[in-house]
């Protein structure tokens, strides 16, 4: 057991050589991306190492932060509930994936090379679940902003139900799209007078008034009769 604790943080003995005040920026970097979870933080040089850490996670914290603000803004959160349209330099997926990556691995890095020992040494501790749980958040977001259809529940028929309502409601589109051009096509040729030299039929205002209400009221309904479909979704 004392062996194993030896091997696991011997390569952290280095870490407390030293002020770790006088360290420069490329000392401090380089221990924050060797610390694990479950170092010994007895002793002296415990308690420096803690105070360290401390340290390193507070400045994690911060560099989360200031990343984490755009992401928010350029997010789904931003764009839909906020309503914000920000300038975006490249497709905004990839921006988001550039500004979550180094939140990602600099922040949870001390996550993730704990699990790397924790693996090495064939054993199951916080580390793991902690890092297991970054990842799938992690991905389950990109997935989301990705994907054109989300699967809420782990069911295949889903995607079944999800094309026949795909199809319906295009179908629904092309409907309202023909009745609305027939009519403009057949009504705005009356309503300029084309029928008054020959006929004398002419369009009043108020009359052209009600039937462009008409025309509304068919598209309207025709879209609501989309709700007939839930039937065939149910089945499938």
């Amino acid at each position: 057991m004392t062996q194993e604790k030896v091997s696991t943080h011997g390569s952290h003995a280095g870490h407390v050589m030293g002020d770790p005040s006088k360290m420069s920026f490329q000392e401090k970097f380089k221990m924050s991306m060797s610390m694990t979870m479950g170092m010994d933080h007895t002793g002296l040089a415990g308690r420096e190492m803690a105070r360290l850490m401390e340290i390193d996670i507070r400045n994690k914290f911060f560099f989360s932060l200031l990343f984490t603000l755009p992401i928010i803004l350029y997010s789904s959160l931003g764009t839909e509930f906020l309503k914000l349209d920000l300038p975006s330099p490249i497709p905004l997926p990839w921006l988001l994936f550039i500004l979550t990556t180094p939140v990602f691995f600099y922040s949870g890095w001390i996550f993730l090379y704990s699990t790397y020992f924790a693996l090495k040494n064939k054993t199951l501790n916080m580390a793991v679940l902690i890092a297991v749980g970054i990842a799938i958040g992690a991905g389950t977001d990109v997935a989301i902003e990705t994907a054109k259809v989300v699967l809420m529940k782990s069911d295949p028929l889903d995607i079944l139900r999800a094309i026949t309502l795909s199809k319906a409601t295009v179908l629904k589109m092309k409907q309202n799209l023909f009745w609305a051009s027939i009519y403009n096509v057949l009504a705005i040729p009356v309503a300029g007078g084309i029928l008054y030299p020959s006929f004398g039929i002419m369009l009043r205002p108020e009359f052209a008034a009600l039937l462009m209400s008409i025309s509304s009221i068919i598209v309207a309904t025709n879209a609501v009769l989309l709700k007939r479909i839930e039937k065939d979704l149910v089945a499938v």
